[in-house]
């Protein structure tokens, strides 16, 4: 292997190490810092996942929204639309998007933060910040009676902001959950849907959805209404756009399947493979010719060389050629290749059409180099009678030739003995 071959193949080899690493060990809820995000993908503990997994299990087939709210899948149809904690602001766009979804009888249920702000002015509803000491459990108004009795406050002695408390100037919500502080839980009319908003995205966190009955009563809230009308519904969805995870950025989780995985370690293979037969030679090596470098006055002298052997040769075979054709011309009193042709075969017991064929090939031999010699320089490149041709031509003519010549011989001889023969007979009588 060579040194180009073996630099191929290290670097395929650390190409396909690199691919294999991130997509077996890579971990989708890594891509993004799982100490802010309360994404669905997250398993740690103020992920999402046990929600996502729970409502699984429970019937709901919930999927994970990567696009914004203006996305075709929230079109047409009555869903329910999580979003825990969202990190990016909501734009003025989706805002009025998501309005018309829920004004058509879907229900968007948001868990705090700073980003949902926008939101809560457009109903007119205030957030302040509240800590973990001010509240402790909160209560379901007794007029409504649908929902789980009390809910417990997670972290309510950490003494850190929980998120927010909610207040209005004018009754545009209903009160879900609160306590004597504040109004924690709270719904929105709008429509023939709802928005739904908790003050804190930790009562459903990983750590947290097992403490109580949050996810009870998180699965109340998706269903009923507070005067205990049903909530109908197709299809529960997971913001995920606004926790990063938006679709032209997620690329990885295309690689989180195992079918897909397969994919990239036969296609790993596959390139490991070609490199090596690329990179290595098999069999005996050939070795690489190197031209010699000619001098000019050199090619000009082979040039030279090769135009005056390919006159000679033109030339031998012509004077040949055209004495033979005469001697035969002469002797059978002919002017026609074709009836000499016929004459030489029924005397010589030949084959006429090989006889002609060879006078004609002569004649054209001849008359290809004639018209080669009369090109331009640049033309004169190819020698027009080649030594092989030269001999073959040659060797049939002098065949015909001696042929011939030898039956003149064999009848001479036959003369003269019949003329001693005669001549003996004389003398003896």
């Amino acid at each position: 292997m060579n040194s180009s071959g073996k630099n191929i193949l290290i670097i395929t080899l650390i190409v396909s190490v690199g691919v294999v690493f991130i997509t077996l060990l890579s971990d989708v809820s890594d891509s993004k810092d799982s100490a802010f995000i309360y994404s669905s993908y997250n398993t740690h503990a103020n992920g999402t996942h046990a929600l996502y997994t729970l409502l699984g299990e429970s019937g709901f087939s919930p999927a994970r929204l990567r696009k914004d709210f203006r996305a075709k899948e929230l079109a047409g149809q009555r869903n329910v639309l999580i979003s825990v904690a969202p990190i990016d602001t909501l734009g003025h766009a989706e805002l009025d998007s998501l309005s018309d979804r829920v004004f058509n009888g879907s229900t968007a249920i948001f868990f705090y933060s700073r980003s949902i702000a926008k939101l809560l002015l457009r109903f007119g509803i205030h957030h302040g910040d509240f800590y973990g000491s001010d509240l402790l459990t909160l209560q379901q108004p007794a007029a409504h009676n649908v929902f789980v009795d009390t809910l417990s406050v997670p972290n309510a002695d950490s003494g850190k902001i929980i998120s927010a408390r909610f207040y209005s100037d004018s009754a545009v919500y209903t009160v879900l959950y609160a306590n004597d502080r504040c109004d924690a839980i709270i719904e929105v009319p709008h429509g023939e849907g709802a928005f739904i908003f908790f003050h804190s995205p930790d009562y459903v966190s990983n750590a947290h959805l097992a403490e109580g009955r949050q996810a009870d009563a998180l699965i109340r809230m998706m269903t009923f209404t507070a005067s205990g009308d049903y909530r109908s519904f197709n299809r529960i969805y997971f913001d995920e756009y606004h926790q990063g995870f938006r679709e032209f950025q997620s690329f990885i989780q295309w690689f989180d399947e195992w079918p897909v995985k397969f994919g990239i370690l036969i296609a790993c293979l596959g390139l490991i493979i070609w490199a090596y037969s690329g990179a290595r030679r098999f069999g005996r090596p050939v070795p690489v010719r190197v031209q010699p470098v000619r001098s000019s006055k050199a090619h000009i002298e082979s040039v030279t060389r090769v135009y005056r052997r390919a006159r000679a040769n033109r030339l031998i075979l012509k004077i040949w050629r055209q004495w033979l054709m005469q001697f035969l011309y002469d002797r059978y009193k002919t002017g026609s290749e074709t009836k000499l042709a016929q004459m030489l075969a029924n005397r010589y017991n030949l084959n006429g059409e090989t006889v002609l064929k060879l006078f004609r090939e002569t004649d054209r031999k001849i008359r290809d180099a004639e018209m080669a010699a009369t090109q331009e320089p640049v033309q004169k490149r190819e020698v027009s009678i080649a030594d092989g041709d030269l001999t073959r031509l040659c060797r049939h003519i002098d065949a015909l030739y001696f042929l011939h010549q030898k039956k003149i011989h064999v009848t001479s001889e036959k003369s003269l003995d019949g003329k001693s023969q005669h001549h003996d007979a004389n003398r003896r009588r």
